[in-house]
């Protein structure tokens, strides 16, 4: 097996001894960005453990949306929670909105929102990966709603990568 196999499996129980400092790695095929340690394979494009690197501290975080730059408002993703009540028989929804930027982010080819990822805590894995909406820089707006049933609980962390800036992180309970 290689290096980063074998690294993968000590992973797996180094967390369970002590609360490891959160890292990021990114695969080279497709961009996911994986949390802690990277997956055997990509979920997204099937690229092997091998075409992941670490690349922690580069996704743009705050805790505080009220003191940013407005460079930065039009990176950050924008969560809106709101639940839908439906008929007695179907069961409610919560619309998770995802819109990038408070000012919407431009879609030009040289600077645009490529896609937007969605986490969420499992029972087993932190952020484990939902979804992920892939965006045509001519044909749409860096926006879009995750549907979620009625019995969601949960931390829910939204990443969206600008090819020209990085990406850029915001995180809310569910």
């Amino acid at each position: 097996p290689s290096e980063k196999y074998l690294e993968f499996f000590n992973n797996q129980f180094a967390h369970l001894k002590t609360r490891m400092k959160l890292k990021t790695f990114v695969c080279t095929g497709c961009s996911h960005i994986a949390f802690e340690q990277a997956p055997i394979t990509c979920p997204y494009c099937n690229s092997s453990i091998d075409s992941f690197y670490d690349n922690s501290g580069e996704v743009n975080s705050l805790e505080d949306f009220t003191s940013i730059a407005d460079f930065e408002k039009e990176h950050f993703p924008v969560i809106n929670i709101a639940k839908e009540t439906t008929s007695l028989n179907s069961p409610s929804k919560i619309n998770v909105h995802i819109k990038v930027g408070e000012r919407l982010h431009k879609m030009d080819v040289d600077d645009r929102i490529t896609f937007i990822d969605f986490y969420f805590n499992d029972v087993n894995l932190n952020k484990k990966c939902l979804a992920r909406m892939n965006l045509n820089c001519h044909l749409t707006h860096p926006e879009t709603t995750l549907k979620f049933n009625e019995k969601a609980s949960g931390r829910l962390t939204v990443i969206s990568n600008c090819n020209a800036h990085g990406s850029w992180m915001a995180e809310t309970q569910i």
